[in-house]
């Protein structure tokens, strides 16, 4: 068990990454912008999951786990082709709950 914001940051990530695997098994390109909006549209999928705000989904990738958008952009497309430490160790250094723990959330996460 997870809390909340562990849950939907994980949900944003996974997300996030199957669009992309998508595009990619498409050979399609995969843009800047198009990241941008695949980001934006896994978060208010996330939300309307949740039956959360979209800023509360947002808070939870962002000012929740001490980062900005751009960071966190750069850290999923990171994390997605493989550079996966400072996305996992982000969430780990900033969880607010005792009930996530670091082998948990890195299981969780290694699952994507």
């Amino acid at each position: 068990m997870s809390s909340k914001l562990v849950e939907q940051i994980i949900e944003v990530v996974k997300g996030v990454s199957d669009q992309v695997f998508s595009i990619i098994d498409k050979e399609e390109d995969l843009s800047i912008e198009k990241l941008d909006g695949i980001i934006t549209e896994t978060i208010k999928s996330v939300a309307v999951n949740n039956r959360v705000e979209e800023s509360t989904v947002r808070a939870a990738v962002t000012r929740r786990i001490d980062t900005d958008m751009q960071t966190f952009r750069t850290e999923i497309k990171d994390f997605i082709f493989g550079k996966r430490e400072p996305l996992i160790n982000r969430i780990i250094d900033n969880r607010a709950e005792t009930i996530d723990s670091p082998q948990q959330i890195r299981n969780e996460l290694g699952k994507i």
